[in-house]
């Protein structure tokens, strides 16, 4: 098994052929495909998995349908187990997504969530728990483990010069597809009972998902963004700190010179014979791979620093199309490396501390309201329902910021917007504040949506994007481990608070003390790795036609559709 993962984790290369990638310019017949169109469509497969994030508007209906023969805290746990199997199923799928496509995973990931909802309602209707765990928990969190990385990473890739926009985009409808089920969840439960609900809407985002699975796909080899008034034919997906080259494989690059591909003609056929003429070096979008070859004889050690900036820092990170150049050796280990480096490493821990907050909370909001305030099971669904709309807004607003902004200090505000959130709440929960909790439930679920959105940004920064589903499908493990670790833990906690007899006011508070420090200890981190980022040494370049989009860092990354180096930095 360790050698299998190890062979299943090393090879990151993408199974293609020229046949396949001439049908992808086209939907069907001789209807073009265009890059928005993995906008909506991404969108919606993002909302039918999100929606359980509405979790805790089952809760009470199954737990009543029951016959009160089971708890509360029983069926939040099939969330949280939801939870550990989508982190599984992210990490493990993260490289057969990129060796297979989108397009394929997408599909299975649809039938699998399909699936666990028909065993849900097996489940609900035999009044037997284990099958909810095994419906919802393991094939419902599998499926959406499959499913959630997928628009995250194909959006990456299409649209490297809006990283922050499409993070925003497709992690934004993953929230809002908590606000829109909260709804028809609630409305199918009183009419139609849980048995009911699980088939209906099972049935319902299976057809959604399966559609939209069609149009999601890769860039073909060599695609670039087309910035048309601006003088730009090319934007590097690459940060320079990922743009290592070895010198054997920057001489296999050097002869070969691939086709850009333009997504947005149909793929025409494009070349730029100024900058051949002049020796410059091409940046491929989403393969990124340099022409070594126009470098001048001699600047190798020159030409690899410029790559490379990072690599005294930390181990070269080098970069792989997927779509090979003929005859040019290919590193797979470079996901292995890119897992195993201090970065990977940083933004693991900080994606762990930063979400536990929220994964804790959110799925117990409905509950909170109506056992320690005495709300209406109206008034908690129609709570779930705007703080699903917070998340969806915290996803969105940090996405588009953080195209503007520095993503580190975007994450630095957020965890320390969850830490006040939880001293109001704590403060709304001792004084029965009703008003105070509901402002500080939102403002700690928009912080969460925040963090989540910011994570894929800071992953393509670091490692660039040609490997983003295989390193986010990791990274989120860590989003998983938060949720399952302080999920289960919490609720231990707060089913012990209760055997207890301590006030419903109370039962929080040991949650909460042990939560703030949690979230500080991510705000630490995270200001270590913003210094780590600072050792980045400046590089001279003289950049033509050049487009310059935020790092994370603050600075500027200078991308180009031709660079010409001009000294040594």
């Amino acid at each position: 098994m360790p050698n299998f993962l190890a062979k299943h984790f090393a090879d990151t290369r993408r199974r293609t052929t020229p046949e396949r990638i001439e049908r992808e310019r086209y939907l069907w017949g001789t209807v073009p495909f265009k890059r928005w169109m993995m906008l909506p469509t991404g969108a919606m497969i993002q909302m039918t998995a999100g929606s359980f994030y509405a979790w805790s508007v089952y809760n009470g209906p199954i737990v009543k349908h029951f016959d009160d023969t089971i708890t509360h805290e029983a069926i939040a746990e099939v969330f949280y187990c939801a939870v550990g199997f989508f982190g599984i199923a992210s990490c493990l799928s993260g490289p057969w997504l990129e060796r297979h496509g989108p397009r394929r995973m997408s599909t299975i990931g649809a039938l699998l969530f399909f699936v666990g909802h028909l065993i849900s309602a097996l489940g609900t209707y035999l009044k037997l728990l284990p099958l909810m765990y095994l419906g919802y928990g393991l094939f419902g969190g599998l499926g959406i483990g499959m499913t959630y990385p997928i628009p995250v990473a194909v959006l990456q890739q299409w649209y490297p010069d809006y990283r922050g926009f499409s993070a925003g985009i497709s992690v934004g409808a993953f929230g809002l597809g908590s606000v829109i089920a909260s709804f028809t969840q609630s409305a199918l439960l009183q009419g139609l009972g849980p048995t009911l609900t699980f088939l209906i809407l099972g049935c319902t985002y299976a057809a959604i998902h399966l559609t939209c699975s069609w149009f999601m796909r890769f860039p073909p080899p060599n695609y670039t963004v087309p910035h048309k008034g601006k003088g730009l034919d090319v934007h590097a997906s690459q940060p320079p700190m990922a743009a290592a080259r070895t010198g054997r494989a920057a001489a296999a690059a050097a002869e070969y010179t691939p086709t850009i591909q333009d997504a947005e003609e149909g793929h025409a056929p494009a070349h730029d014979d100024h900058a051949d003429d002049h020796h410059h070096h091409h940046v491929h979008g989403s393969d990124t791979r340099l022409n070594a070859g126009a470098a001048p004889a001699g600047h190798n050690a020159h030409d690899a620093l410029l790559a490379d900036p990072l690599a005294h820092v930390r181990g070269a990170s080098h970069v792989s199309t997927g779509h090979h150049a003929p005859g040019a050796p290919m590193d797979e280990d470079e996901f292995g490396r890119d897992l195993k480096s201090v970065d990977f490493r940083y933004i693991y821990a900080l994606f762990f501390l930063g979400v536990i907050p929220g994964l804790v909370l959110v799925s117990r909001v409905a509950d909170m309201v109506q056992s320690a305030f005495g709300q209406t099971v109206a008034t908690s669904t129609w709570i779930v329902g705007v703080n699903g709309m917070f998340n969806v807004l915290g996803r969105l607003v940090m996405g588009l910021l953080s195209d503007k902004v520095a993503r580190l200090k975007l994450m630095v505000t957020s965890i320390l917007a969850s830490i006040a959130a939880m001293v109001a709440m704590y403060i709304s929960l001792s004084n029965n504040i009703f008003p105070l909790f509901i402002v500080s439930i939102w403002v700690l679920t928009g912080a969460y949506g925040a963090t989540s959105s910011l994570i894929p940004g800071i992953l393509a920064d670091s490692f660039g994007s040609a490997h983003i589903g295989a390193l986010y499908g990791t990274a989120l493990t860590g989003w998983a481990a938060g949720g399952v670790i302080g999920g289960v833990g919490f609720t231990a906690l707060i089913n012990q608070q209760k055997v207890s007899g301590v006030d419903p006011k109370h039962v929080y508070d040991v949650c909460l003390y042990s939560m703030i420090p949690l979230a500080a200890l991510g705000i630490v981190i995270t200001v270590l790795f913003m210094i780590r980022r600072r050792k980045v040494p400046a590089v001279q370049h003289d950049l033509h036609r050049t487009l310059s989009v935020s790092s994370m860092t603050g600075g500027r990354y200078a991308v180009a559709g031709v660079l010409h180096h001009t000294g040594h930095p």
